[in-house]
C-alpha cells in the first residue's frame, strides 16, 4: 500500500495513532533497552559507502526486537541503490532504507513502491538533513512519490554526470 510521507523533526517524535517512536543507533540499542510506552527503530547509518552483507545486518537489526528497521548507506550507483531497495521486502518488520547522495534519490523516490515504511525529505532546499536529500515538493510534485505503486513503470536517466540533467523534470511531465 501507498505510504504518505512523514517527516522526522527530532529523534523522538508522535506520529500517527498517538504511537510514540526512538530511533536509535544500531550501536547504542542494547543499552537503551526497552523503554514503556514507546516503539523501537534501531538504525544503521554508513555514510562511507556500502554495507558490505545487507543480509546479514538486517538479521542483525531485526535480532534487537526493534519494531522497525533503518539502514542509511551511500550507494556507488544503481545497483548499490537497487540492492538497498530490495530490502523493506524481505524483512519481517517494517523497514525504510535511504540512499545518501545522488546514486541514492531513486531509493527516495522509490521508497513506498519498493515496500519501504517511510522514507526522508528535507523540508525546503537548504534544508537537507543528508547529501541527496530531495524537498518533501519535489517527491510530491516532481516525482509524484505518493502516486508510485510496485506496478508502476520506472525510467531513469544514466550517465555521469546526471545531476544537472533536465531529463527527470522533462520526463515525469510527459509521463504525466
Amino acid at each position: 500500500s501507498q505510504m504518505d510521507l512523514q517527516f522526522q523533526a527530532a529523534p523522538e517524535v508522535d506520529i500517527e495513532g498517538g504511537e510514540r517512536w526512538i530511533d536509535i543507533e544500531l550501536d547504542s540499542a542494547a543499552a537503551l533497552g526497552r523503554p514503556a510506552g514507546v516503539r523501537i527503530l534501531v538504525s544503521h547509518h554508513d555514510h562511507q559507502g556500502m554495507p558490505h552483507d545487507l543480509d546479514a545486518l538486517v538479521r542483525t537489526l531485526c535480532a534487537t526486537g526493534a519494531d522497525a528497521i533503518k539502514i542509511a548507506a551511500l550507494p556507488r550507483g544503481c545497483a548499490d541503490a537497487l540492492a538497498l531497495l530490495d530490502l523493506p521486502r524481505r524483512c519481517d518488520r517494517p523497514a525504510a532504507v535511504v540512499g545518501m547522495g545522488l546514486a541514492g534519490v531513486l531509493t527516495r523516490v522509490l521508497a513506498s513502491a519498493c515496500g519501504s515504511a517511510w522514507t526522508y525529505a528535507a523540508a525546503a532546499a537548504g534544508r537537507e538533513t543528508a547529501p541527496g536529500q530531495p524537498t518533501a515538493r519535489e517527491l510530491v510534485e516532481r516525482y509524484r512519490a505518493r502516486r508510485l505503486t510496485a506496478a508502476t513503470s520506472v525510467y531513469g536517466v544514466v550517465g555521469d554526470p546526471v545531476g544537472p540533467s533536465v531529463g527527470p523534470r522533462v520526463f515525469n511531465r510527459l509521463f504525466a
